[in-house]
């Protein structure tokens, strides 16, 4: 802050003429000096601060005349954001007066003198604050913080730490040197003494795979705590699992601190359930992928409802269940490690969309392609989506040749169901019609088949009764067999592993006629 600023000039020879000038400072952040044409004076930048003089009448040689107080303009010019201490400064005197005066650079004590007053106006300055002397556990993250708006840092004397912050990771005294940016820089310190406590660890191990063949995992925390906490909700130093999951383990020691650890428990036999089709009709298939121990793997069953299971070639089981069955097994490998594994199969989420009506209008000969299909659907979440095994994609197709046809409805939700249809040649049937008047019905569709087949069949009279199907080779063997069916339903079978040729499909319920269909399995 300029408090005051004049300017002297030494008297040298006397007069008695008295003038008015006119002074004012070059408006620039470093003047320069008058040394040639190109300096020229009238081209200068001024201040918009003046100062007005007439100075006395001159009569003694080597006296002193001062101007009045020019602080103002001497305050715009250092103002300026690019003037430092060592710019130069010049002042414009104009005016009228009579006689000489005389500012000669070789007669160093005739030069006109500037004086400035001047004080320091520097903002409040507050010095670093780490806070108190900290004692905390070693687990416990902590970051001394010096504060903000500092010029630059220094922990520790050490060139290397010059940021606002510093980490801590172990015990000792932290020191801090702050600069702050003024005019003459100020330089503050402060210091704290950290003290961190040890800490015991726990380690419950990685990854634990067990067989769970009647005795439990332990998991040992260690005896170095005070208090426990288990996701089990057990509060000792240990604990005994008997199922597969993630485990933690809250404990504090006697200085309050806390440390946590978790670890993974699997059965070395681990179930995995595939859904092949759930969809609204009764039966959901799934298949069954036994992963680790050591095969081959034997099962016992104990489900609940409808469940058809049939051991694969591929070394998975293929399941055929109802809504609202459970399955559970035990599975048990070649070293005698098992699980037991349980699973609630309940309608898909949602209203499910159905088939609840079809007519079929066969073609008018085995050559002609106007067949038809027209089928009704309820349930679900409208609008529905259709799929046909031709391309076709509206609910009801034309134009179709003798043969099967699958369509594949979807909800707004995503939940579908499969029809399966054959269009035959030279009459109509509906969903109540079938190809013979047995009291058990069964259609084998796709035929031939090279991967899966389905039987489409239905009890009509002893309906309270199981059904029983048996796939039969050409020899008269039976490959596979279903047993405890429902009265009527939808039945996947997998063929990709019989060889091909022709089978038959053998339908049997007390109180029904047998009923048999033939079909081929072809690569």
């Amino acid at each position: 802050r300029i408090l005051n600023a004049y300017l002297d000039f030494m008297v040298e020879e006397l007069s008695v003429a008295i003038g008015s000038v006119n002074i004012k400072a070059e408006n620039s952040d470093n003047a320069q000096p008058f040394t040639s044409a190109a300096n020229n004076l009238s081209n200068r930048p001024l201040t918009s601060a003046s100062v007005s003089w007439g100075p006395a009448t001159w009569t003694t040689a080597g006296s002193i005349q001062t101007t009045p107080n020019l602080k103002d303009m001497v305050q715009q010019v250092v103002d300026r954001t690019g003037w430092t201490e060592n710019s130069a400064m010049v002042f414009m005197v104009t005016g009228i007066t009579t006689g000489n005066r005389d500012a000669i650079s070789a007669d160093a004590g005739g030069t006109t003198v500037l004086r400035i007053e001047y004080d320091f106006n520097s903002p409040a300055f507050t010095p670093p604050y780490l806070g108190p002397d900290q004692t905390l556990c070693e687990n416990q993250p902590l970051t001394l913080n010096a504060g903000a708006g500092y010029a630059s840092y220094l922990w520790n004397n050490n060139p290397a730490l010059t940021a606002q912050t510093l980490p801590v990771t172990s015990s000792g005294i932290y020191n801090v040197s702050v600069t702050y940016n003024t005019i003459q820089p100020v330089v503050a310190t402060d210091q704290v003494v950290v003290t961190l406590m040890p800490v015991a660890d726990i380690n419950l191990g990685n990854v634990i795979q067990t067989c769970f063949n009647g005795s439990g995992v332990l998991l040992d925390a260690g005896p170095s705590f005070e208090a426990y906490y288990w996701s089990t909700g057990a509060t000792t130093s240990s604990v005994v699992v008997n199922q597969p999951g993630t485990y933690s383990v809250l404990a504090m020691d006697f200085n309050g601190c806390v440390v946590s650890d978790e670890v993974l428990v699997q059965a070395n036999i681990q179930p995995l359930l595939q859904p092949v089709v759930t969809s609204a009709s009764f039966l959901n298939v799934y298949n069954l992928q036994p992963t680790g121990g050591t095969p081959p793997y034997t099962y016992v069953w104990n489900n609940t409802g409808y469940v058809n299971y049939q051991q694969m070639p591929g070394g998975y089981v293929r399941l055929i269940t109802g809504n609202n069955a459970v399955i559970n097994v035990t599975i048990t490998d070649a070293n005698g490690c098992s699980v037991t594994y349980i699973n609630n199969i309940g309608p898909v989420s949602g209203s499910m969309p159905q088939i609840t009506a079809y007519t079929i209008t066969p073609t008018a000969s085995e050559t002609v392609a106007n067949g038809g299909i027209s089928i009704t659907v309820t349930g679900g979440t409208p609008p529905y989506t259709f799929n046909w095994s031709n391309g076709a994609t509206s609910q009801n197709v034309t134009g179709l040749a003798k043969g099967w046809y699958v369509v594949t409805v979807t909800d707004a939700l995503g939940n579908s169901t499969v029809g399966w249809y054959w269009v035959a040649a030279g009459f109509t049937r509906d969903k109540n019609s079938f190809e013979t008047t047995s009291d058990a019905l069964l259609t084998v569709m796709p035929n031939p088949a090279s991967t899966v087949t389905w039987l489409q069949y239905a009890v009509t009279a002893q309906q309270n009764n199981p059904v029983q199907i048996t796939i039969y080779g050409i020899n008269g063997q039976p490959v596979q067999q279903f047993t405890g069916l429902p009265a009527q339903g939808l039945l996947p079978v997998e063929v990709a592993n019989l060889s091909p040729g022709i089978y038959w499909a053998t339908l049997q319920s007390a109180g029904a006629e047998p009923v048999k269909q033939k079909f081929a399995v072809v690569r």
